[in-house]
């Protein structure tokens, strides 16, 4: 018993001082933060596996066919060094610029990388852009991550159709009353 004993314990100490490598591990540069407007807010205690990269952006999620959106993309990451690569593409229909090319920035500046896009929809309907992140380290290794922004764009008579009523209009006139019998299990 003693023998098996002695085995056992000789075992996990190899096994420890064997999982007990020596590596540098890399600080994260604790100034290469958020601005301090985003500091205090409630931010997700869950995220997907992926690239840590945020998005933010200032579509009103109204639209009409034909118009010009102009929508600026904001992505904050807080990687100490390497390029953060975005690409967008657009669903049929929905003509975006600038169109495919991939925009590179530094990951070592500070602030926000912001992408400046523009949209024009032939047609009513949900039009997506999807957006293409890569954060890619100086060696190379990418983390990737994939947002989709849903543009909602109504033809103007439709647009008129929402429009709360005038005052000439009645509303009670447009409801109506169905009956309906309450029942309670005690």
């Amino acid at each position: 018993m003693g023998k098996i004993t002695l085995t056992f314990i000789a075992l996990v100490s190899c096994c420890l001082l064997v999982s007990c490598r020596q590596e540098t591990v890399e600080v994260v540069n604790p100034t290469h933060t958020l601005p301090a407007a985003e500091i205090g807010k409630p931010m997700a205690t869950h995220e997907k596996p992926g690239a840590a990269i945020r998005l933010k952006h200032d579509y009103d999620g109204q639209t009409e066919v034909g118009e010009t959106e102009s929508i600026q993309l904001s992505f904050y990451e807080a990687y100490p060094h390497g390029e953060l690569q975005i690409g967008l593409k657009a669903d049929p229909g929905l003509s975006i610029e600038p169109q495919t090319a991939v925009q590179t920035f530094a990951m070592d500046n500070e602030g926000p990388h912001t992408v400046a896009l523009t949209a024009i929809a032939e047609a009513a309907g949900k039009y997506y852009i999807t957006i293409y992140a890569s954060a890619v380290d100086p060696l190379g290794r990418a983390q990737d991550r994939v947002f989709a922004l849903a543009l909602k764009v109504a033809s103007s008579a439709k647009a008129s159709k929402i429009q709360a009523p005038s005052s000439s209009e009645s509303t009670v006139e447009n409801l109506i009353y169905l009956p309906s019998t309450e029942t309670s299990v005690k």
